[in-house]
């Protein structure tokens, strides 16, 4: 009589994880408004009897020169999974801003160790995806001009404490695009108003957003 054979269960290794470039969206138009979706596919080299958690972050490059942002985000994969997605979000606008850019990067993983980048043909640890502007760049306006309503004002020093007055700056006419203005504040006397004693002397900007002919000094 032979001995009974007891077959063993194959051992199971731990997958790899990385982007399905083929099958992401690499770029999307930015529409006029709302919010569209850009879906980043994110695979495992083999399904697993383990839940597998990966975290991902992405950073924006604002071709409108705005300054740059960071998202995080976790993705969860249940036993058996091998796919899932990460939705990037795209904010429709109707100004031109040129190209935008995100790279999205898987950062680390439980049960599971980040595909290296090429070592495993079509995935990789991180993607860049384009953001494609559909609006039209139009010319700066030449005859748009900037200053203020009246060139001089009165105020009231008082007897204590600091305190403020509002100027005006003025448009001759609204921009569709932002537009930025620059100023400084000083005595335009030698015997004038001294600094720290009358006024205050600073430099700031003021930006008047599109279509807004008139702006308010901070």
């Amino acid at each position: 009589m032979s001995a009974p054979i007891t077959e063993l269960a194959p051992a199971t290794s731990t997958p790899t994880v990385g982007i399905n470039l083929s099958q992401s969206t690499n770029s999307i138009i930015e529409g006029n408004s709302g919010t569209t979706y850009a879906p980043v596919i994110v695979e495992l080299s083999a399904p697993s009897d383990k839940e597998i958690t990966v975290n991902y972050r992405y950073q924006t490059s604002y071709a409108s020169g705005g300054s740059s942002e960071t998202t995080t985000g976790t993705l969860t994969f249940a036993p058996g999974q091998t796919r899932a997605t990460i939705a990037i979000p795209v904010e429709g606008d109707t100004i031109y801003e040129g190209t935008d850019y995100l790279r999205i990067v898987i950062t680390d993983a439980t049960n599971a160790v980040v595909v290296i980048d090429g070592a495993e043909p079509g995935r990789y640890n991180y993607m860049d995806l384009r953001i494609l502007n559909d609006d039209v760049e139009e010319t700066p306006n030449p005859s748009v001009t900037v200053g203020f309503p009246r060139n001089s004002t009165t105020v009231v020093e008082g007897n204590n404490g600091p305190r403020t007055e509002p100027i005006t700056i003025e448009l001759s006419d609204s921009s569709t695009q932002p537009i930025t203005v620059h100023y400084t504040i000083s005595p335009f006397a030698l015997d004038g108003a001294t600094d720290g004693e009358d006024f205050i002397a600073e430099s700031g900007s003021v930006t008047f957003a599109p279509a807004k002919p008139k702006q308010p000094s901070p």
